[in-house]
């Protein structure tokens, strides 16, 4: 061709033969993608000729089934903002997955709202596919119907080097979409940047129906931040709500339906405000309670919090928790997680002032002893579960005798000090400091081997320790040997006993490997436990036929 442009003749046989060969690629390019498409249509045949769904079953029920293919339906409470803001969000699009098996399946796919009612956005989107997510978002907007949303959007910490403004207004636009459609809200799972955040505003009438709030801005701003989550009309009024990050004041919302609550960092005054408002509170957790620059501010008035049956708090202050625990009655309460600083006789104050039937109770505080947990626990006669961190060995005989005296459960008409815990069924030592236990005491909180059926003990079916100790497997101190066969014969009878050296759950089992080390095995079984008991009974057999022996020959 290249001579042919140089001497402007016409084209010669080669060149000839060339653009035949070209015409001929080209035709056949075409009959194969014509080819394609009708193998496309004939798959699309096959699939619906002998598919046992469609021949069988009538669309409503197919529906049904396409439903349980949603990957993260929100159809309950339970776990709804438990996982981190580092969590992938599902990036498969399943109504593409199902719709393009036949015409049929499209058809369903597209017919029922409830497949397109959870709505994942993660940001940073690949350039040049910011047209493809819009269209997908305003199908999903639009083929949902009038059925409420789930809305999940989360962003990566750190967007590209190359993050322009292009990008940022790709990204919020994205948002917008979502607020007009703001009076089907029901769930908002936000874990974005907080310019990001301020597109979310809504539209008249805003978000009546908004039931499920998680805030938690993404970025490496340390802090709380101020930035105003605030729709353009009226207060939304959800009832499970997780916030992070976020100041107090300006999170906006109306608390009075609120049931679950989970926040980052409140002060005292915040805490206050916030349990002033929540009135039908069921479960809160604030993940730290600290000092307000100014000091405590005016308290007021005693709160009732008639429905609050769960909470966990970390406060970092003992005179922010005995002020928070003399402002409060909780008579609901049955489960309580405390962490960090307070005394145990504001505590135990608020126990005897609400009366509460407290089921479940764990605290972690520094320097707690055996004697404290004691006045602790006589409050709460009704636990079942008790979790305890960090507590001292110095005294713990008092403790294990007390539960050893209050093992046979009595009525209310028996001594005071006779009845203790009887319906404790979970006991927990955890991070206990690195001193030996009276571990031969401890065996004997568990009922006896053989008692009267009559006789009614303490349900206590699980017992594990875990002491604190980076030692080597060669440093341990190991278990006594009669020790060993104690514990072990009260799990053989079908209780949990657990005593961890190092991590809980992760650290070495220590009756195990005593047991190991007394007897040269790292595992035992009943059946171990009763062949080394036979073993121990023969050997006094037989030591007691040698003394007989002697003493005939003596008489001799």
């Amino acid at each position: 061709m290249l001579h042919h442009i140089i001497s402007e003749c016409k084209s010669c046989s080669a060149c000839s033969r060339l653009q035949e060969i070209q015409s001929r690629i080209r035709e056949c390019k075409e009959l194969l993608e014509k080819l394609y498409i009708q193998e496309a249509y004939a798959k699309s045949s096959v699939n619906t000729t002998h598919d046992p769904i469609i021949r069988y079953l009538p669309q409503e029920l197919v529906s049904k089934i396409f439903m349980l293919y949603n990957p993260n339906p929100v159809e309950t409470d339970e776990g709804f903002g438990s996982w981190g803001t580092e969590a992938p969000l599902s990036t498969q699009r399943y109504q593409f997955s199902l719709g393009v098996v036949c015409t049929a399946w499209r058809n369903i796919v597209r017919s029922t709202p409830q497949l397109w009612t959870n709505i994942y956005i993660q940001f940073p989107i690949r350039r040049g596919r910011e047209l493809q997510h819009r269209e997908f978002l305003l199908l999903s907007l639009r083929l949902s119907g009038s059925l409420p949303l789930h809305i999940h959007v989360r962003a990566q910490e750190l967007f590209q080097p190359d993050y322009t403004e292009k990008d940022y207004l790709a990204h919020s636009s994205l948002l917008e979409l979502l607020n007009d459609h703001s009076d089907r809200w029901n769930t908002l799972d936000l874990c974005i940047t907080p310019l990001l955040l301020s597109h979310i505003k809504g539209v008249p009438p805003g978000a009546p129906n908004l039931k499920r709030l998680r805030i938690h801005p993404s970025g490496r701003s340390e802090g709380r931040i101020d930035n105003i989550f605030r729709l353009s009309s009226g207060l939304p009024s959800p009832q499970i709500v997780r916030v992070f990050r976020v100041a107090f004041p300006l999170i906006g919302i109306s608390w009075k339906n609120v049931t679950q609550v989970t926040v980052g960092t409140l002060n005292i005054g915040e805490c206050l405000e916030l349990l002033r408002q929540a009135t039908q509170l069921v479960d809160f957790t604030a993940l730290i309670l600290i000092p307000e620059d100014s000091g405590l501010p005016d308290l007021g008035e005693v709160i009732t919090l008639p429905r609050l049956s769960s909470w966990k708090i970390h406060i970092l202050d003992i005179a922010i928790a005995d002020a928070l625990f003399s402002r409060l009655v909780l008579p609901s309460l049955a489960s309580l997680d405390l962490n960090g600083g307070f005394s145990l006789d504001s505590l135990r104050h608020l126990f005897s002032r609400s009366m509460c039937p407290l089921r479940f109770l764990s605290f972690s505080v520094y320097g707690i002893t055996p004697a404290n947990i004691i006045l602790i626990l006589r409050a709460t006669p009704l636990l079942t579960q008790l979790v305890v961190w960090h507590l001292s060995f110095l005294g713990f005989e008092e403790l294990l005798d007390i539960l050893t005296r209050t093992k046979l459960v009595r009525d209310s008409s028996q001594i005071v000090d006779m009845v203790f815990l009887p319906h404790l069924e979970d006991l927990s030592f955890i991070r206990m400091p690195d001193y030996p236990p009276p571990w031969n005491l401890v065996s004997s909180i568990f009922p006896p081997t053989c008692y009267p059926a009559s006789a009614q003990y303490r349900p206590l079916r699980r017992l594990e320790f875990c002491i604190t100790d980076d030692d080597e497997l060669d440093n341990i101190d190991y278990l006594n040997k009669d020790v060993v066969l104690q514990m072990l014969d009260i799990q053989r009878r079908g209780y949990e006993f657990i005593i961890w050296r190092g991590e809980r759950g992760n650290g070495i089992d220590l009756i195990q490997v005593s047991y190991g080390h007394h007897f040269g095995s790292q595992s035992s079984t009943g059946d171990d436990l009763e062949e080394e008991e036979e073993t121990d009974e023969g050997e006094e057999n037989d030591e007691g036929e040698e003394t007989d022996e002697d003493g005939v020959d003596d008489e001799d």
